[in-house]
């Protein structure tokens, strides 16, 4: 999960959807020094800019933060933590994939 405050997006993360890959395309725009190297296993980051939710952290090495803001948080927890003015008025993304191929995905 990302969350953009001067962008104003709010990025749902959704299993099987390469949303692995988008949240890393959309994570400079949610962090302080946009140059910083995106790695695919990340702990949370919290900073005025925005909130970039962990990645790909085993539970055993998850700090209090991976725990609070994590990836695929379903979107009624994460409305809850940001709040009602914040979901209201910042964009939802999220992806979705084809039906058909998310099953043959599933299969194979």
């Amino acid at each position: 999960m990302l969350i953009s405050f001067p962008f104003k997006f709010i990025y749902i993360k959704t299993n099987k959807t390469a949303s692995t890959s988008i949240e890393m395309a959309l994570q400079p725009f949610c962090q302080e020094d946009a140059s910083t190297p995106i790695e695919e296993k990340l702990h949370t980051i919290v900073s005025d800019v925005g909130i970039v939710g962990q990645r790909l952290v085993p539970k055993s090495e998850a700090n209090e933060l991976d725990r609070y803001w994590y990836n695929h948080m379903p979107a009624s927890e994460l409305k809850s933590k940001v709040g009602e003015h914040v979901w209201d008025s910042f964009t939802k993304i999220h992806a979705i994939r084809n039906p058909f191929d998310k099953v043959l995905s599933s299969f194979f």
